[in-house]
C-alpha cells in the first residue's frame, strides 16, 4: 500500500529580490550620506567629502533605478506585479526624498529645539547686563555657550529701546551670513548687523532667522 502526499505551492508568495533588498540597504545609506553632506554644507558654506560621495552615490541610484526598470519589464507576467515593482519603488522613494527633503533646514530647526534654553539663557545674561559686548558689538560667550554661536561669538546691538542679539549659525563673510535673531520687541529684524537680509523667518515669538548671500 503505498501513501500519496500532495504538495501545494503558493505561486503568489514570493520572497523579495535581492535587487529590493539591496534597493533597500543602499537607500537608507544614501539618504544618511546626503543629509550629512547637506548639513555639513550647509553649516561650512562650502562642498565636503561627503558631498562628493553623496554625488557619486546619486549616479548609481540612477543605475539602480534603469536595472529595477529592467527587472519589472522581464518579471512581468511571471508572478506577483508588486513583487517586481519593488526595486524600482524603493529607487524611486529615495530619489525623492534626497531631491525634496530639506535636511538642512529640518536640522536647524531640531538644533533651534534643543538649544532653546541655552539660547535663552544667553539672552537674559545679556539683557540684565551679566555678559556686556565690546564697543564693536561682538560678544565672547562662556565657554559652556561657546558652540551656540559660529566661532563662539555674538553679536549685539541696541536701537530704539530695543535689543537685538545674533547667533551665527554660518558665515563666509560679512555678505554671506546666516543665524537666529532674538529682538526684545518682537518686530522683524530689518537694518540690525548690517542688513540686506534676503530670507528672514519667524521662528518663536521674538526669534527669527535671518539669511544674506
Amino acid at each position: 500500500m503505498h501513501t500519496t502526499y500532495e504538495t501545494y505551492t503558493d505561486k503568489n508568495q514570493q520572497e523579495i529580490p535581492v535587487l529590493g533588498l539591496f534597493s533597500l540597504w543602499f537607500g537608507a545609506g544614501l539618504v544618511g550620506i546626503t543629509a550629512v553632506a547637506n548639513i555639513i554644507t550647509f553649516q561650512s558654506g562650502g562642498m565636503s567629502g561627503a558631498t562628493a560621495v553623496a554625488e557619486t552615490f546619486r549616479v548609481i541610484l540612477f543605475a539602480l533605478i534603469l536595472a529595477s526598470i529592467g527587472y519589472l519589464i522581464w518579471q512581468v507576467g511571471s508572478g506577483s506585479l508588486f513583487v517586481a515593482a519593488m526595486p524600482l519603488i524603493i529607487n524611486l522613494f529615495t530619489l525623492i526624498i534626497i531631491q525634496f527633503v530639506p535636511f538642512a533646514a529640518v536640522w536647524e530647526e531640531i538644533n533651534f529645539q534643543v538649544n532653546s534654553n541655552r539660547l535663552n539663557k544667553v539672552v537674559d545674561m545679556v539683557e540684565t547686563g551679566q555678559l556686556q559686548p565690546n564697543p564693536d558689538g561682538s560678544l565672547a560667550l562662556p565657554f559652556s555657550y561657546r558652540a551656540l554661536s559660529a566661532g563662539g561669538d555674538i553679536q549685539v546691538e541696541h536701537n530704539n529701546g530695543a535689543t537685538s542679539i545674533f547667533f551665527i549659525s554660518s558665515q563666509q563673510s560679512q555678505h554671506d551670513i546666516e543665524g537666529f535673531i532674538y529682538r526684545s520687541d518682537g518686530r522683524l529684524p530689518h537694518d540690525e548687523f548690517g542688513g540686506n537680509w534676503t530670507y528672514v523667518a519667524a521662528k518663536r515669538p521674538f526669534w527669527f532667522y535671518c539669511a544674506r548671500h
